[in-house]
């Protein structure tokens, strides 16, 4: 015996795995659709049923597990078990005889023939068999196996349900998401969606210090234009307590009050909370969850202190004030002290501002912590009892850090653009103050030029800290040569420093002073200084022409003093024209020398220096 040519081997065999492998992926598309199709409409329904009945916890369990495990029947039956179990050839091999109607068991027995060893005198059967299964299959219309008129059925069914999902969602998605968050949390305390929203403040779990007052606030959302409720929210509570039921009737009921904060805001306090309590409001059709109010029995302040001691630059002496749980007040950068006393015992006491967490230290009794006051919006002073398991809050109060201003100082004047004359004085007085004292007052003079230099003209100095308060200074300012020049433009401006580490300086605007040239001032015939003036703007004239030698002698003192020459004639050369120089200087100190002699007023600051 012998098996079967290689060139028939396998033929059928190959072309029965490809319908195979064909009829599992059509089988798991079509499971895939039927899958998603129950699926969403399942839910679809479930959750349209607890929009509209509000199902209570214990049936939602039930429906919530029961879909579920519809939902895993379904998908072990439609998409896993084709996969795990897949098909024989041979049962395969029969669906497709069946199907396609091929008569004679022509492609098992061909399948079967392919894998056996066979007789010399039944191989032509074999083979011819083999050819004729091959032939058959090959002329089967195996696309038909997708069967294209049930998927299309499932893909529209699962189209619609997409569809009808999608408006849902977009018409109704706070109820989608509130259906879906109560089947995934059965047993949670989860309020259906009603005709209203309901906010409660506060919306978590509450600690409480004993004897404080807790407020309950509920805004009501979702009314339309101006409709209200026909009846006011009903807040429903239990004492000593974790839960309170979500079945009116059954605990303490009081109606809530509108508040005169907001439209559809209502509110209810409870008074001096001894015993923890749950509680919960209901409004419309709905309600919500239920808050547990946790009373904590902590220690208490009784007597309190602030011992304030503001920086050392301010000249204040250290003051006392009311402790926590008042606003601590102050200059910043203060040492501050607080003292406190309990009314019982505790294990901690921290204190915390902006900065990091500050331990108190116990002394008999009195409990002490130090810090720095900085600018921060609040302090709370937390306390560590015995029996409690986190540090319980028990002071909060407002930091006012009072920050050390800038000083300010002003030139006493409106007219702050001047026109002035060389020679002329001005009086200019300056106004400054500060919060705690300033240390300088100093004015600077500069050119209007840009990046011109500066230079301090007059400064005051005060002994501190803490220093003046207000200050009150004059200058008395020449226009004299030595800072001003004729046609020129310059700044003054007056600054005041203060004692603080931070260098706080105020600056004032700044004045305007043009000096007139010499073309502009202009003296009348009958002026006793005319003469003075005179000889001086012929001094100015002698001095320009001194310095136009000067300039000469210096470009052309190659000339002057030639290499070609001897020592002596270059020496003759050079004295021949520095000669010439004092001539031309002497002139200017001649008419300098007669503008003093003339001058019937007190001499002028420029003019002694340039004498």
């Amino acid at each position: 015996m012998k098996p079967i040519p290689p060139e028939y081997d396998n033929d059928v065999h190959q072309l029965i795995l490809k319908v195979r492998k064909l009829m599992l992926r059509s089988r798991l598309l079509r499971g895939l659709l039927i899958w998603l199709t129950v699926s969403l409409g399942l839910w679809l329904v479930l959750l349209t049923v607890d929009n509209l009945l509000h199902l209570p916890a214990g049936l939602r369990l039930a429906v919530s597990l029961g879909g579920l495990g519809l939902m895993g029947f379904e998908f072990w039956q439609l998409l896993l078990r084709p996969v795990i179990r897949s098909e024989k050839l041979e049962s395969v091999t029969l669906f497709i005889e069946d199907r396609f109607s091929i008569p004679e068991n022509m492609l098992i027995n061909s399948l079967c023939f392919e894998s056996a060893w066979l007789r010399p005198g039944e191989e032509p059967f074999a083979r011819e068999t083999i050819r004729t299964g091959s032939t058959m299959m090959s002329n089967a219309n195996v696309n038909e196996l997708w069967q294209h008129k049930k998927l299309a059925r499932w893909a529209t069914a699962l189209l619609i349900l997409i569809i009808l999902w999608a408006f849902y969602g977009i018409s109704r998605g706070h109820q989608v998401a509130n259906a879906l968050l109560r089947y995934a949390m059965p047993l949670g305390d989860v309020p259906p969606a009603g005709s209203v929203f309901l906010k409660v403040t506060p919306a978590s779990d509450v600690f409480m210090a004993e004897g404080d007052d807790l407020d309950i606030v509920v805004e009501v959302k979702g009314l339309k234009d101006d409709d209200s409720l026909a009846q006011y929210p009903e807040i429903v509570w239990q004492r000593a307590s974790d839960y309170v039921s979500d079945e009116r009737g059954k605990n303490k009921t009081t109606t809530m009050q509108s508040s005169a904060e907001g439209r559809n805001l209502y509110h209810y306090t409870f008074k001096s909370v001894s015993d923890s309590f749950a509680f919960r409001v209901f409004a419309a059709d709905t309600y919500t969850p239920s808050t547990k109010a946790t009373v904590n029995r902590v220690p208490r302040i009784t007597e309190s202190e602030f011992h304030i001691l503001a920086p050392s630059y301010t000249g204040t002496e250290r003051i006392s004030l009311l402790g926590p749980p008042e606003a601590l007040t102050g200059p910043a950068g203060s040492d501050v002290t607080i003292d406190v006393k309990l009314n019982k015992s505790a294990e901690e006491l921290w204190y915390k501002d902006s900065g990091d967490w500050i331990a108190f230290e116990n002394n008999s009794g009195l409990w002490r912590a130090k810090t720095k006051l900085r600018q921060a919006e609040s302090y709370r002073i937390e306390v560590k009892a015995k029996g409690f398991e986190k540090r319980i809050k028990i002071a909060e109060a407002p930091v006012l850090a009072q920050q050390d201003r800038r000083p300010e100082v002003e030139f006493v004047t409106s007219d702050l653009n001047r026109r002035v004359n060389l020679g002329e004085r001005l009086r200019l007085d300056i106004q400054a103050y500060d919060d705690f004292g300033a240390r300088r007052i100093y004015v600077i003079h500069k050119s209007a030029r840009t990046d011109s230099s500066e230079t301090t003209i007059e400064s005051w100095d005060y002994q501190g800290p803490p220093g003046k308060t207000e200050s009150r200074e004059t200058l008395l300012l020449s226009i004299d040569a030595s800072l001003f020049k004729p046609g020129g433009s310059y700044v003054l401006q007056a600054f005041c420093e203060d004692f603080s580490p931070a260098g706080n300086t105020g600056s004032s605007k700044p004045l305007m002073l043009q000096v007139k040239s010499l073309e502009e001032m202009t003296l009348s015939e009958d002026d006793p200084s005319g003469s003075a003036f005179a000889e001086l703007d012929k001094a100015i004239k002698a001095q320009q022409t001194a310095l136009g030698v000067t300039v000469n002698l210096t470009a052309n003192l190659d000339d002057v003093v030639d290499a070609n020459r001897t020592s002596q004639d270059n020496m003759s050369s050079l004295k021949s024209h520095l000669t010439q120089m004092e001539q031309k200087q002497g002139i200017v100190g001649s008419h300098m020398t007669k503008a003093s002699e003339v001058s019937v007023e007190p001499k002028p600051e420029f003019v002694n220096r340039l004498l």
